[in-house]
């Protein structure tokens, strides 16, 4: 991630941070590494870090990291509900996916996803390493987003929750605020 995303990787993080006040629980689903927390909202936020296979392990008054496949299992219950680059890996069931994070947050999803990608790389040999790359011991995901596909998406099923929409990390990442309200 650090290679792909180069001087802009840590801004993918305080973006997404500086979205959510104070004291707000946060649910991080597919939180891996749980970067957002440790860097960002550590002390700040009551935080639960979700992923089916955690990079990392604690549990403390303020934070926790749990097992979840959010496939077969709810999404433990927060004012925000946070998704950074992992939404690809539920398509063709992004939707599905979407809508049970609305239902977990109380106030409000932030997604951040990569639509520029190195999976639609026009270089054959870019693409296929790109599509067998990423595997969360769930299979190789093959499909990425575009700009226009998640915007087309997010417009034709979420329009209703659609607070924003914006791009960070130079461009590579779309952002999209779904308020619950």
């Amino acid at each position: 991630m650090k290679c792909l995303y180069g001087k802009h990787y840590i801004y993918r993080y305080r973006e997404i941070a500086e979205k959510i006040p104070r004291g707000a629980s946060v649910t991080d689903v597919c939180s891996g590494d749980s970067v957002l927390y440790t860097r960002y909202l550590k002390g700040k936020n009551k935080y639960t870090g979700i992923d089916i296979n955690p990079l990392t392990s604690f549990n403390s008054q303020w934070a926790k990291i749990i097992k979840v496949d959010i496939v077969k299992e709810a999404i433990p219950k927060a004012d925000y509900v946070v998704m950074q680059g992992s939404l690809y890996q539920f398509i063709p069931n992004h939707k599905e996916i979407i809508n049970k994070m609305l239902d977990s947050a109380r106030y409000k999803v932030i997604i951040s996803e990569p639509v520029i990608n190195l999976v639609n790389s026009k270089n054959k040999i870019i693409s296929t390493i790109a599509k067998y790359s990423a595997n969360p011991s769930t299979g190789n995901k093959k499909f990425r987003f575009t700009k226009e596909s998640l915007n087309n998406d997010l417009q034709r099923y979420f329009k209703q929750y659609i607070e924003n929409i914006y791009f960070i990390a130079g461009g590579r990442d779309m952002v999209v605020v779904l308020n619950t309200k």
